[in-house]
């Protein structure tokens, strides 16, 4: 769901309207961290530190950019 999020969000970059851009980021930051809690609940840590290590990229990346669109 996150990867298909992603491409959403490549295509729909094209369109300029950033309503739908605050959404997906929205969207994958929530996804990412469903993701994360699903994989620690479920004891895979490789899995759960990976998807945390994502969530900190975005995060620094959002926080570079100057926030939400």
């Amino acid at each position: 769901m996150t990867v298909l999020n992603g491409i959403c969000g490549l295509i729909i970059s094209h369109f300029d309207k950033p309503v739908w851009n605050r959404r997906l980021l929205l969207t994958g930051m929530a996804l990412t961290i469903a993701g994360a809690a699903v994989f620690m609940l479920t004891r895979q840590p490789y899995a759960g530190i990976f998807c945390l290590a994502m969530l900190v990229v975005k995060g620094l990346l959002i926080g570079k950019g100057g926030g939400l669109p």
